[in-house]
């Protein structure tokens, strides 16, 4: 049977600890007090230290899991910073910082957000004691071409030269849009809209249909009287 990885947060059994490296699995701790609680207190350290995400839409390459595993591996991993970090939504778009990035402790959703409504909001100050955001960033936005006009987006988006935002392409076949922005405390809100299902443009043709039928129903009994 494959080895399934323990879900974010999930403690290991006193006792033991969860070994990231062949044989996978649970490891069980020599019977000595103070080395077990040390195990367990670098466990515990290791976790705090991880970028939080609370919505499971939300995700980052590495993953959460792979960083903690790197960190046992090499401590100080997460500190020293990665080159391109991602996070992103599913189905609406994400965020590459192209320079090092210090992750630690990071609640990742309350610098970045990407609004089911179609908004992508960053929230970097100029100055942050910890973390380093004055690296160049890459964006990229999932659009519906049917939608909305794709060369309206960018022209839209690039004008504001406050937010500092560079067009560098578009990819018509994956409906990707993606731009560059050298300080992400500039950025602020980008509008865009989401890809859409076709189950719900269904729904919406039906409803739209249902409207027309209702209106030309009512315009029929109006000349009837």
């Amino acid at each position: 049977m494959s080895y399934r990885p323990p879900l974010p947060g999930t403690r290991p059994p006193l006792g033991y600890v969860y070994n990231a490296e062949p044989p996978f699995g649970l490891l069980r701790l020599p019977f000595h007090p103070a080395f077990s609680q040390k195990v367990i207190d670098d466990e515990s350290n290791i976790e705090a230290l991880m970028p939080k995400l609370r919505h499971s839409y939300y995700y980052t390459k590495p993953t959460i899991e792979e960083l903690a595993v790197k960190e046992r591996a090499e401590p100080g991993y997460c500190h020293r910073g990665l080159r391109g970090f991602v996070v992103g939504r599913d189905g609406v778009g994400s965020i590459k910082f192209l320079g090092r990035t210090d992750v630690r402790w990071l609640d990742l959703e309350s610098f970045i957000t990407f609004d089911d409504d179609g908004r992508f909001t960053s929230r970097f100050e100029k100055t942050n004691p910890v973390h380093d955001f004055s690296s160049t960033a890459e964006i990229t936005l999932l659009v519906n071409k049917e939608e909305i006009d794709v060369q309206t987006l960018i022209s839209k988006t690039t004008s504001d030269s406050k937010k500092g935002l560079e067009f560098v392409s578009y990819d018509p076949v994956n409906e990707e849009v993606k731009f560059q922005v050298k300080y992400l405390s500039t950025l602020g809100k980008i509008q865009f809209f989401k890809r859409r299902s076709l189950r719900s443009k269904m729904l919406q043709n039906s409803d739209e249909l249902k409207k027309r039928n209702i209106l030309a129903g009512a315009e029929e009994n109006d000349e009837r009287q």
